[in-house]
């Protein structure tokens, strides 16, 4: 114990010290070591007394071998209680110093540390503190002129946005001090002794010493702000002068910010859409087959948050005509979609219209050779029988060549013409209902010999239940072609899966190889006439197959695709409608 505390206690138990009675006394509190005074010798027949000094959390204890005085143990109590609680008070004080000083120098080492400029004034106006950070934007010459003791006219080098000099009664923290105002946010225009600008953003609070004033230098982000602005104005100019129509949606399909080209397809003029943004005014969208799209590009890179490009869309113009329209869209980061629009109405017509004189020269040339190739088949097959006598050795290899040909180019006519009759609409279907599970297992009967023959497994890799109403023949047709192609195009050992899945309305049935797969430059020309992977290793086809897959496939309701895989091989899918269950 405090040798200071234990002789004023000794003091404060004198009055009970003196009692004949009384042979020691105690005082203890907490883990402190106790005060003992031994006043006379123990008896054996001494007993203890224990009393609890206030609310100091101390003890007395007394020992004693009879009566005494319960008064002077009184006052000892209360003297005791008015030792320690002065004391206590010392304590609390000294502790509240510490803490103080603890929390000051805290607060020092923060203001010390923070990027922000802080300056604290006290009543008069006195620059009484500020930061190092504070120093490194003013300088510490500029600093001292910051002390508005005398309170000039204005704050040199201190400027209003576009203004002129700050006047003193306008520094946030004059205001704050004199005014008792909070000042948030405030932009100022600071010139340093360099002659470099410098935009500042202050806060200002009224404290009990004064004021403190907070200041954020903002110069680079106003700069990038400045540059930022500068280079939409010339975006928005690039693309108000493109041809080429440009909209952006807002995150809830919105239209934003359009050019003028976009203005004449959308029907939504620049100035109503800065009032309020309207959704766009695209209605009865079709694709190239004229069917109905229920999501736009713009929607649909909103949905999946990928780029969509160079989607065929057509749309009515205010007078009614069907324009044709390629379209792109990319989603932003912030859930805003930018959409081009080019009007190439006269590209596809122009192409349409040479596809179909490419088609009708065909066509016509297709039917023009067939009397004379089927007179040519027919008489190289009397030859061939010996219908006008024995064929030479040394010739009857040049008849079966030529029968060759003729046959293949035979079957080339009949299928462009079977190919015009499909697109024409022509083709007679017989429509039933048909279980899918069927319809795979006869496509995989047709093709069986030919893959045992070439070491290669078709099967089916699942039990499809679905039904659907189409044409059993022409679905035939679809998978022999496919199944055919997957087999040619597979090594001995491979295998070649059939399995189906449900596509919205259809069923889709799928055809994947493990070949090599077809080439990136190819496929997109995989459904058009005439087009053939390698022509030079052609394995006699004339690249008619899958055009004629796609048209029969859209003449029963569906649809035919391809997907490459990421490790090899291919998938060729029909997508065919399902009947109600």
């Amino acid at each position: 114990m405090n040798p200071e505390i234990a002789l004023r206690l000794e003091r404060a138990l004198r009055r009970l010290s003196v009692q004949p009675n009384v042979s020691k006394l105690r005082v203890h509190r907490g883990d402190e070591p106790p005060l003992n005074l031994d006043v006379r010798p123990a008896r054996p027949e001494s007993n203890w007394l224990e009393r609890d000094i206030g609310r100091s959390g101390a003890t007395l204890g007394v020992e004693h071998h009879g009566a005494f005085d319960p008064a002077a143990l009184n006052d000892a109590v209360a003297w005791c209680e008015d030792v320690l609680a002065a004391t206590a008070d010392v304590r609390e004080l000294a502790s509240a110093r510490d803490q103080a000083a603890r929390q000051e120098a805290l607060l020092r080492s923060v203001l010390m540390t923070l990027t922000d400029g802080v300056l604290l004034y006290d009543r008069d106006m006195e620059l009484i503190e500020c930061n190092e950070s504070a120093v490194r934007m003013f300088g510490a010459s500029r600093l001292d002129q910051m002390s508005l003791r005398e309170g000039p006219d204005r704050i040199e080098h201190v400027f209003r946005p576009g203004g002129g000099p700050l006047k003193f009664e306008e520094w946030p923290a004059y205001r704050a001090v004199k005014n008792r105002e909070w000042v948030n946010r405030e932009l100022l225009d600071y010139r340093r002794a360099d002659g470099q600008q410098r935009w500042l953003l202050v806060n200002a609070a009224p404290v009990a010493a004064g004021a403190v004033m907070s200041i954020a230098d903002l110069t680079d982000f106003h700069e990038a702000r400045a540059i930022a602005e500068e280079n939409v104005q010339v975006w928005q100019a690039l693309v108000g002068a493109l041809h080429e129509g440009v909209a952006l949606f807002d995150v809830h399909g919105r239209v934003e910010e359009l050019n003028a080209a976009a203005e004449q397809v959308l029907g939504v003029r620049q100035m109503d859409v800065r009032e309020e943004p309207r959704m766009a005014v695209v209605t009865g969208a079709v694709d190239e087959q004229l069917r109905p799209v229920s999501e736009l590009p713009y929607q649909t890179a909103k949905r999946t948050g990928r780029p969509v490009t160079g989607v065929v869309l057509g749309m009515k113009n205010r007078r009614g005509s069907l324009r044709w329209y390629l379209t792109s869209a990319v989603p932003l980061r912030d859930g805003r979609v930018v959409a081009s629009i080019m009007d190439f109405t006269s590209v596809k017509s122009a192409a349409a219209e040479s596809e179909q004189r490419k088609d009708e020269f065909i066509s016509t040339l297709s039917h023009e050779m067939r009397t004379p190739l089927t007179s040519l088949a027919g008489a190289l097959a009397l030859l061939e029988a010996g219908a006008a006598g024995a064929v030479p050795p040394s010739a009857a290899n040049l008849v079966q060549i030529c029968s060759r040909s003729a046959a293949r180019l035979t079957r080339l006519v009949n299928d462009v013409l079977d190919l015009e009759k499909i697109v024409a609409g022509s083709v007679p279907l017989t429509l039933a209902q048909h279980r899918v599970s069927d319809l795979i297992h006869h496509a995989v009967e047709a093709v069986a010999a030919a893959s045992r023959q070439l070491g290669v497994e078709v099967v089916s890799v699942d039990r499809p239940v679905a039904v659907v109403a189409t044409d059993a023949d022409r679905v035939a047709q679809i998978l022999a072609n496919f199944l055919s192609n997957a087999v040619q195009h597979s090594s001995p050992g491979d295998r070649v899966e059939l399995s189906t899945s449900e596509a919205g309305t259809h069923v889709r049935i799928a055809v994947r190889d493990y070949g090599p797969g077809v080439p990136a430059a190819f496929r997109s020309r995989l459904f058009t006439r005439f087009a053939q992977a390698e022509p030079q290793a052609a394995r006699g086809g004339a690249g008619l197959g899958l055009s004629i897959c796609k048209a029969l496939a859209r003449a029963l309701g569906g649809d035919v695709g391809f997907a490459a895989q990421p490790d090899r091989g291919s998938v060729f899918w029909l997508t065919l409608p399902a009947s109600p269950p």
